[in-house]
């Protein structure tokens, strides 16, 4: 503990002890005031409200999550949306707003997405739609035009704890209306306590730092999870052979990719339906479909990796690692960028050639941030978004070496650390 920092023996103590104790009250987050108001009042008028979500399993486990609360809450005309990977790619598009509106939805909320969602919240404001941000993204110099933007990354927050994941402010966003709806602790205590299985899942499956509040998340939720009060979490559980040993090293490499497989091959929309079902039957459907799917995207992931692992023989020496290919498919980039980076010790950025253009999934080292890399390197991308850790990006093909180049340059400006 020492050698990674803990020196004051109260400080490890506290560190290893980690309780809920150590959660943060939500009031401090950026318009979390405005996003309650606005949710109070869409539930007691039985509004209809659409929760957004990202296609990994941080957004799959946050959108199941408020699913569940506004459930709980008594809320009416709740539906869910999840963009698919492959067809319309990540966060909250113009087209889908005007589907929504569509419906008679006329407030949304988005979950780990929404930040830099410029054009579509353009397009909401147009249809008349309020869209509630709840994110973890780090945020560009023009701030995202919508009724409420709840992000602990947001200049200026006074939030005290920057690292949550996009569950984890799902989870606040929660605790925060379910208090301004006058349920009493006694009663919103045991029903809050019991999502922190989704919210630990999702933190440690978008490997944020597990110190501080996500540790103590972690650790109460992987305590819970043997006896999960969520169906398809047990079903999943099962499926998987981890009955009575779950732990957050199988969550990271076991259920995390289980829930991931359905955005990475089919439609992310599966692993919801599998977190807020009420039928044993169906979560333990679900839960073989997911095991299935997990099987296909190992296949798919064992070809990719060799064949990034022979392009990487041309770049060994690049302090950034950047590849691209035809053929690779989008859907599991990141977790083979998370192979080959073992491999290499090195962030490593793998780009899918498709119709003239590279969709690209990227994994960081710690000491590199990966999301002010590519903001130093924006001139040669067509979009991207990310934190520290993860990014994703799209640049056009006759940019990639351009864009390898301006991310080594940034690299070595920043010296051998």
């Amino acid at each position: 503990m020492a050698a990674r920092g803990w020196r004051d023996a109260g400080e490890a103590c506290a560190f290893l002890s980690a309780g809920l104790a150590a959660l943060h009250d939500p009031a401090s987050l950026p318009d979390i005031d405005v996003a309650v108001e606005r949710l109070v009042r869409a539930v007691r008028s039985r509004e209809p409200i659409c929760i957004y979500g990202d296609y990994d399993v941080d957004g799959t486990t946050g959108s199941a999550l408020l699913l569940r609360v506004f459930a709980w809450l008594g809320a009416a005309g709740v539906t869910h949306r999840t963009p698919h990977r492959l067809l319309e790619g990540y966060g909250l598009h113009p087209q889908a707003v005007d589907e929504i509106a569509a419906e008679g939805v006329r407030l949304i909320i988005t979950v780990d997405n929404g930040s830099t969602a410029h054009a579509a919240l353009a397009r909401a404001r147009e249809r008349g739609v309020d869209v509630i941000v709840t994110d973890h993204h780090q945020i560009g110099a023009e701030r995202a035009d919508c009724l409420a933007l709840v992000n602990p990354c947001r200049p200026g927050s006074a939030y005290p704890f920057s690292e949550l994941c996009g569950c984890a402010v799902a989870f606040k966003l929660a605790q925060a209306l379910v208090k301004a709806m006058g349920r009493s602790p006694a009663e919103a205590k045991p029903f809050l306590t019991s999502l922190l299985e989704f919210v630990a899942v999702a933190t440690v499956s978008d490997v944020m730092p597990l110190h501080g509040e996500n540790r103590a998340i972690v650790r109460y939720g992987v305590s819970r999870l043997t006896e999960s009060s969520c169906l398809g979490l047990r079903a999943l559980i099962g499926v998987a052979g981890l009955a009575g040993k779950v732990s957050a090293e199988n969550i990271g490499w076991v259920i995390g990719p289980r829930l991931n497989a359905a955005g990475r091959t089919r439609h992310a929309s599966i692993a919801v339906e599998l977190l807020t079902t009420e039928s044993e039957s169906r979560a333990t459907e679900l839960a073989r479909e997911l095991e299935t799917l997990n099987r296909e995207r190992q296949d798919i992931e064992r070809a990719m990796v060799e064949q990034a692992l022979e392009e990487l023989d041309r770049h060994r020496e690049d302090p950034v690692i950047v590849l691209a290919r035809p053929g690779w498919h989008r859907g599991v980039l990141g977790i083979v960028a998370s192979r080959v980076l073992e491999r290499v010790e090195r962030p490593v950025l793998l780009m899918a050639i498709e119709d003239g253009l590279a969709h690209g999934s990227g994994r960081s080292t710690p000491g590199f941030d990966l999301h002010a890399a590519l903001c130093a390197c924006a001139g040669h991308l067509a979009g991207f978004g990310g934190h520290p850790m993860a990014a994703g990006l799209t640049c056009e093909t006759g940019k990639i070496d351009g864009f390898r180049a301006a991310i080594i340059a940034h690299a070595l400006a920043l010296g051998p650390e």
